[in-house]
C-alpha cells in the first residue's frame, strides 16, 4: 500500500499512493460506495458505511495477503455489493459498524507487521480503547480482536511486537467486560452468509506457503508466520461473530477472508 519513499513512524499508519493501480481501485471503490449508497436511498452515514466498509475490506485483505492485490479487489467488490444490499439499522449503527471494521483492520495490520515498525504505546492503548468501545456497542467478536492481536504479536519474540503482554491482556479485558452486560447483538442474513463463505474457504486461506512482499520501510520481507497469524485470528473472529453475534460489524473482515481464500483456491487450481 505504501511506497519505499514514505517512512511511516506508526505501525498502524499506511499511506495510500494513488499512482498504484490497486490503490486507485480502493479509492474509487470507496467513493463509488458513498455515491451508490446515496443513490440507493441510504443516509449519509449509511452511505459512508458502504464506501468506507468497502475500503476496509480491501485494506484488510492487503494485510492478510500482501502478495496479491487481486484478493483485495475481490474483497472490495464483495463488501461493496453487501453494503448496498444490507443497509445499517440506523446512522449510529453505521458508525458503530465502521468502528468494528477498522478496529479489526488495525489489529491485523499490527499483527502482520506490514509497515515494519513496532506499535507505540499510544497505538496499543488506542486499540484497547477501541476494544472497549466495540464491546460497549455490542460488537463482541470485534472487541476481542485487538487484545488477541497484541498478545499474538508479543509472542513472536521479534522487535515488531509489544515487548510486554500487558497491553494485550488489558485490551482483552476491555473488550470482554461490556459484552458480559450486552443484551442484544448486531447481525443480518447477508452478514452471516458472508461469514459462512469466509469459513468455507478458510482452509485455503490459512495454508500460506510464503510471502514475498516487503514491508513499507523496505527493510525486510513481511514475515510469513505473522501473516498466517493474522489469517488465523481473522478466521477465529469471523467464527466467533457467527456464534456470539456481531457479524455485521465484521462483514468487511468476512469479505476480506473470503476474497483471500477464493484467490488462494484459484491460484492452486491454476497450478494443477
Amino acid at each position: 500500500m505504501n511506497t519505499a519513499n514514505s517512512r511511516p513512524a506508526l505501525a498502524l499508519a499506511r499511506t495510500l499512493d494513488l499512482s498504484v493501480p490497486s490503490n486507485q481501485l480502493a479509492a474509487g471503490g470507496a467513493l463509488a460506495g458513498l455515491l451508490l449508497g446515496r443513490l440507493s436511498g441510504q443516509s449519509w452515514a449509511g452511505s459512508l458505511r458502504t464506501g468506507a466498509g468497502a475500503f476496509a475490506a480491501w485494506a484488510t485483505a492487503r494485510e492478510l495477503d500482501p502478495d496479491h492485490a487481486q484478493s483485495a479487489a475481490a474483497a472490495l467488490a464483495a463488501e461493496l455489493l453487501l453494503g448496498l444490499a444490507d443497509s445499517p439499522e440506523s446512522d449510529l449503527a453505521a458508525l458503530e459498524e465502521l468502528l468494528a471494521a477498522f478496529l479489526a483492520l488495525g489489529s491485523l495490520r499490527l499483527l502482520s507487521a506490514t509497515v515494519g515498525v513496532a506499535p507505540t504505546l499510544p497505538e496499543q492503548l488506542a486499540l484497547g480503547g477501541g476494544a472497549l468501545a466495540a464491546g460497549t456497542t455490542n460488537h463482541k467478536a470485534a472487541a476481542l480482536v485487538p487484545g488477541a492481536a497484541l498478545l499474538l504479536s508479543h509472542t513472536r519474540g521479534d522487535d515488531l511486537g509489544p515487548q510486554e503482554p500487558w497491553t494485550g491482556v488489558g485490551a482483552l479485558v476491555a473488550g470482554l467486560l461490556p459484552t458480559l452486560l450486552a443484551a442484544s447483538e448486531r447481525d443480518s442474513l447477508p452478514a452471516r452468509l458472508a461469514a459462512m463463505a469466509a469459513l468455507v474457504v478458510a482452509p485455503a486461506a490459512v495454508n500460506i506457503e510464503e510471502v514475498s512482499a516487503r514491508n513499507d520501510l523496505d527493510t525486510a520481507q513481511i514475515a510469513q508466520e505473522r501473516v498466517k497469524s493474522s489469517r488465523l485470528l481473522s478466521t477465529g473472529a469471523v467464527a466467533l461473530g457467527l456464534i456470539a453475534g456481531g457479524s455485521r460489524g465484521l462483514r468487511p473482515l468476512s469479505a476480506a477472508c473470503a476474497g483471500v481464500g477464493l484467490w488462494m483456491l484459484a491460484g492452486r487450481a491454476g497450478t494443477k
